[in-house]
């Protein structure tokens, strides 16, 4: 072999490593890109989140032990009697269809 061809093979040789190396930041580069821009939505959605109004009803003689009040009847709610409750605009903003 002479000096040209061992200098040839030294040179493809890093043509090569190079272009798996450029091959490999592109990679991570595109991985690292895809990552920042769900994180950046993720964090939009949640931002959107935190200003969303949102109501909370609070029942009349409400516990621990009966959340929706002493006298809560399932099947009395389902043929439409509804006990005492209280619908409240909750944090951040007004909620334009609460009825206080």
């Amino acid at each position: 072999m002479t000096l040209g061809e061992k200098i040839d093979a030294v040179v493809a040789t890093a043509t090569l490593l190079m272009m798996v190396a450029t091959f490999a930041l592109a990679w991570v580069t595109k991985r690292l890109a895809t990552e920042t821009s769900a994180s950046t939505k993720q964090t939009e959605r949640h931002h959107q989140d935190n200003l969303r109004p949102f109501c909370v009803i609070t029942f009349a003689d409400a516990t621990r032990e009966h959340p929706f009040g002493i006298g809560f009847d399932p099947e009395e709610r389902r043929r439409g009697g509804w006990k005492r409750a209280r619908v409240q605009a909750h944090k951040r903003r007004p909620s334009m269809f609460a009825a206080s």
